[in-house]
C-alpha cells in the first residue's frame, strides 16, 4: 500500500512539494494507513497523512509527523470539518467526510506551511545512536538490527554516522533515474556502497563530509549483504563534526536485583516517573504530570522515543536513574479489554469524561494507540463518543454504530502499534545506557 500512495503522490508533482503528503484511497486497507504515513514519513522526510475512503462510510486517517510540526495541532486547526481527531505531536488519527476531504487538503497546507514557516530557522539535528568506522558496517551488524523491528514512529530505526568520508564516484540508479548510488571511502581507503533513495537531482557532498545512515540486510543475486542507505551528510573542511558531551549523568539500575530499595534510597528531589499500575505502586507520576526537577527516576520503559525526549525536556534533569521496570507485554486483546474497562469506569464514575492522556498513562501507551482502541470501540457499537474537545472526551455506554469492517481494520491498527512500542521496550532494556537518551 506504501507503493500505491507514492504513485499517487508522483502523479501530481504539486501534492509531493506541499508541506504535507496526503494521499487517499477507497480500497485502502484502515488498520495499515499508520503503517503507510509512517514510510512515506521516512521516505520523504515530511509529516504524512493516509486516509482510507470506503464508499458510505466517513474517511479514516492516520498521521506521522516530523520533529518541529506538531501534526495533531495543525490538524484540529480544521476542526469544524473533522468528525473527530485526536493525537500528539507526532502521530494522529482523525475521521472526516469524504465530501470535506478537498477543503481538508486545501486547509492543512497552508496550516502546515505556516507552521514550518514559524519554526527556527536554525537545522535540524539528527540523533546518531553510534558512530562507526566502515569496516564496522558489516552484514552482521545489520542482522543484530532486524531484531528490533517493526521500525516506525514509536520505533525508529538505528542511525549510524561515520565520520570524514570522500566521494569516489556517484550513479544515477531506478528506472527514472531517481536514486543514486555513491560509493564512498575513508581517509584509510576503506570503501562502502551507499544507496540514496530519491537523491537524484540533489547536491552531492564535497569534499570530506559526515554520513548519517541506516543499515541493513538486502539479498542481491542470491547474495546476502549489507546495504547502506543515506539519510544526510554534512560537509566538512578537513575536520570531523564535534560530538556535544553529554551533560546528564546516566546511573544505570535495569539489571540491579534491589530495585525497590534503590529507588526509596534516592536523593530527596527526585521525580519518579512511572505509569499504569506501577504508578501508585512507587507513588510515581505520568509522562504528564512531570515537571522540572534536577533528577529524574524512570521507573517504566516509555512507550516510545518521542515520549523519552518531551520528559526529558520537561524535567531538564542532572541525572537520570534507569530502573526500567518493563510493563506486562500485552497482546491486542487484553490491552482493548483494558481499554474498555478504563471507559466503562469513566462512564459510570465520572459522567463519562475521560481525556486520552489519562487513558495513555493508565494503559502506560501511546496516545496512538489509545486512539485507535477507542476507535475500535466506537466501531463495534461498545461505547459512543458523544463529544471530543481536543484531549477532553464524552463518552457513553449506548452503541449506534456497528462496524465491523472498520472494526478489524483498527484491529490490526492497534496490533501494529502495540508491536512497535514492544519492540522499543526491548531495545530499552538491553541497549547501552549512554545510546538511550537523547
Amino acid at each position: 500500500m506504501t507503493r500505491a500512495a507514492e504513485a499517487q503522490l508522483r502523479a501530481d508533482p504539486a501534492l509531493l512539494a506541499a508541506p504535507v503528503l496526503i494521499a487517499s484511497n477507497p480500497h485502502w486497507p484502515a488498520g495499515v494507513i499508520g503503517i503507510a504515513a509512517a514510510r512515506l514519513v521516512e521516505r520523504y522526510g515530511k509529516p504524512a497523512i493516509v486516509f482510507s475512503a470506503p464508499p458510505g462510510e466517513p474517511a479514516r486517517g492516520s498521521a506521522r509527523s516530523v520533529e518541529g510540526l506538531h501534526i495533531t495541532d495543525a490538524i484540529a486547526a480544521q476542526k469544524d470539518l473533522l468528525v473527530s481527531y485526536g493525537g500528539h505531536p507526532m502521530a494522529a488519527g482523525l475521521a472526516i467526510l469524504p465530501e470535506n476531504l478537498p477543503a481538508f487538503q486545501r486547509r492543512m497546507q497552508k496550516t502546515a506551511g505556516r507552521m514550518t514557516e514559524a519554526r527556527h530557522a536554525e537545522e535540524p539535528s539528527l540523533e546518531i545512536d553510534a558512530w562507526l568506522s566502515l569496516p564496522e558496517v558489516t552484514l552482521d551488524l545489520a542482522a543484530a538490527t532486524e531484531p528490533l523491528a517493526p521500525f516506525g514512529p514509536g520505533n525508529p530505526k538505528l542511525l549510524f554516522a561515520s565520520r570524514g568520508l570522500g566521494l569516489q564516484k556517484s550513479e544515477p540508479v531506478g528506472r527514472n533515474k531517481e536514486h543514486v548510488k555513491l560509493t564512498v571511502a575513508d581517509e584509510a581507503g576503506n570503501v562502502r556502497s551507499v544507496l540514496w533513495w530519491n537523491g537524484g537531482g540533489e547536491a552531492l557532498p564535497e569534499g570530506r563530509f559526515d554520513l548519517a545512515y541506516t543499515v541493513r540486510a538486502s539479498d542481491w543475486r542470491g547474495s546476502l549483504q549489507v546495504q547502506i542507505v543515506l539519510v544526510d551528510f554534512h560537509n566538512v573542511e578537513g575536520k570531523p563534526a564535534e560530538v556535544q558531551a553529554r551533560r546528564i549523568e546516566v546511573v544505570d539500575y535495569r539489571h540491579a536485583a534491589d530495585r525497590a530499595n534503590r529507588l526509596r534510597s534516592l536523593p530527596a528531589g527526585t521525580l519518579v516517573w512511572a505509569e499504569g499500575t506501577e504508578k501508585e505502586r512507587v507513588q510515581g507520576v505520568d509522562r504528564f504530570a512531570l515537571a522540572p526537577a534536577p533528577a529524574l527516576a524512570i521507573w517504566t520503559v516509555p512507550p516510545s522515543p518521542e515520549e523519552l525526549r518531551l520528559a526529558l525536556e520537561t524535567v531538564h534533569p542532572q541525572t537520570v536513574y534507569l530502573f526500567a521496570a518493563d510493563p506486562p507485554l500485552e497482546n491486542t486483546e487484553n490491552f482493548l479489554a483494558r481499554l474498555a474497562g478504563l471507559i466503562k469506569y469513566a462512564i459510570s464514575h465520572r459522567d463519562g469524561k475521560a481525556a486520552y492522556t489519562s487513558l495513555a498513562a493508565a494503559t502506560a501507551q501511546r496516545l496512538a494507540t489509545v486512539q485507535a482502541g477507542l476507535n475500535w470501540l466506537v466501531s463495534r457499537g461498545d461505547v459512543t463518543l458523544k463529544r471530543q474537545e481536543g484531549d477532553r472526551l464524552t463518552l457513553a455506554a449506548e452503541g449506534q454504530a456497528h462496524d465491523p469492517i472498520g472494526a478489524a481494520r483498527l484491529f490490526v491498527e492497534v496490533q501494529s502499534l502495540l508491536a512497535e512500542t514492544a519492540a522499543y521496550r526491548a531495545h530499552f532494556a538491553r541497549a547501552e545506557k549512554d545510546s538511550l537518551l537523547p
